[in-house]
């Protein structure tokens, strides 16, 4: 990723920060190039908590409760999870198929504090109903 790319996102979480869009809809965003999914439940200012290297949250800065992730590596994962081809479906994957197959792939022992953290983003993905593209060979 581009020094010009991460400051483009940067300043785009400041802004949703600062200002979060309509709060009545859920958000999803992916970025092939920068080989990521992000999403919001609920669109409200939030802060970001790093979990792992795939995993971050997104918790509300009023309520403190997760409302959104991202998921980085998505690519990767179809190179250590190739089970996660029986989900593609013109070409795309539920969020929900993703980030269980981030969790499954860990190559460290998941905490009990992260697989709480996991387990909250899927139940979220799973009502969000949104599939991510997949460049599928």
């Amino acid at each position: 990723m581009s020094n010009e790319h991460d400051l483009e996102r940067a300043v785009a979480d400041k802004m949703r920060a600062i200002s979060p869009p309509d709060k009545n809809d859920d958000f999803f965003y992916q970025d092939l190039e920068g080989d990521f999914v992000e999403f919001f439940e609920e669109r409200d200012a939030y802060y970001a908590e790093y979990v792992d290297r795939r995993l971050t949250v997104y918790r509300s800065r009023n309520t403190h409760n997760v409302i959104g992730a991202k998921l980085s590596q998505v690519s990767e994962l179809l190179e250590n999870a190739p089970g996660i081809r029986l989900e593609v479906r013109d070409d795309a994957v539920s969020l929900e198929v993703l980030f269980k197959a981030s969790c499954w792939t860990a190559e460290t022992k998941i905490e009990d504090a992260t697989h709480v953290l996991y387990k909250r983003v899927n139940e979220i993905a799973s009502r969000m109903h949104r599939r991510a593209k997949l460049c599928v060979a």
